[in-house]
């Protein structure tokens, strides 16, 4: 690995095929319901945890027709009958999954969320870290509230919306499809709300404070549920943006004109060396593999220039 670039990233590759092997192997043999079971017939109350880490694998590599995504089950302040979930969707890959409610959720790259077995009370409260696509389950009766690290919230009864929201970065985006949501954001010491309607995205910015909210088809902010990169005059920075979530990449832009490059297109099923020669072809963009900065640095690292 030390020897070339080529290397270490031919060794990336052989260990991310052996984990995804090591998850598809986990998963033949994980049942949460008799896990969930076992739990509460033993009345066990210290916490208690069922999984694994893995090493992170791109997509661009494993085109595998399985959820990659490993499950912790702990008490965090729960009840024995009302154990916390927490799945994640490994960097690199997506994954999808079934609410107690019937909401379905889809996890983008390096993403986690918490919820608790069975929604009881007047509220059905989950957690976000990362990137969520959520087709809520229409309940009058109990609202769905969506919390975020980066001190914003999402409140609906029922309905189809995408949320951004990764701990390290200092936006939050929310997009809306369909119904109606209010987005609950911090401003100093007050909380305050905005009323989205379809069609709807607003962007937090964790360090001013300040809400914006802009109009969207919301094709490019979900193409990633299908799988698909889909860019709408996008920004060459937000471009590489969503091909570093999806692709689990680091990208250096040492050419500053760049950056006012806008692109349209739609990628799928593509690996990366295939989207950046697109780049390529269509404008002046030139990239190149950048070596690790450290040994226990995965994260593949491109020079745009």
């Amino acid at each position: 690995m030390k020897a070339s670039s080529e290397n270490r990233r031919m060794a990336q590759h052989i260990n991310r095929l052996c984990l995804a092997a090591d998850t598809l192997e986990l998963e033949e043999t994980l049942d949460v319901t008799r896990a969930f079971k076992k739990l509460r017939r033993h009345k066990l109350t210290r916490r208690f945890k069922m999984a694994g880490r893995w090493m992170q694998r791109a997509a661009a590599v494993l085109f595998i027709p399985m959820p990659a995504l490993w499950m912790v089950q702990q008490y965090g302040g729960q009840s024995e009958e009302s154990p916390l979930v927490e799945v994640h969707a490994n960097p690199g890959m997506s994954s999808s999954l079934t609410l107690p409610d019937g909401t379905l959720v889809y996890l983008n790259s390096a993403s986690s969320l918490t919820y608790p077995a069975s929604f009881n009370g007047d509220t059905r409260c989950v957690s976000l870290k990362g990137e969520a696509y959520f087709e809520v389950s229409k309940d009058p009766e109990k609202k769905f509230i969506v919390s975020t690290p980066n001190n914003t919230r999402i409140e609906v009864l029922g309905t189809h919306f995408n949320l951004e929201a990764y701990e390290e970065e200092k936006h939050v985006m929310a997009t809306l499809l369909e119904g109606k949501i209010n987005f609950i954001y911090r401003n100093g010491d007050k909380t305050k709300g905005v009323s989205m309607t379809p069609g709807n995205k607003v962007i937090y910015d964790e360090e001013t404070n300040e809400v914006k909210m802009y109009g969207t088809s919301g094709l490019s902010e979900t193409g990633w549920i299908n799988g698909k990169i889909i860019l709408e005059n996008t920004p060459l920075e937000e471009a590489l943006r969503l091909l570093g979530k999806h692709f689990h990449a680091d990208f250096v832009i040492t050419n500053a004109k760049l950056k006012e490059y806008s692109f349209t297109g739609v990628f799928a099923n593509q690996s990366l060396e295939r989207v950046l020669d697109k780049f390529r072809l269509s404008s002046r963009i030139r990239w190149r593999y950048l070596n690790a900065e450290n040994d226990t640095e995965w994260k593949t690292r491109i020079e745009i220039y």
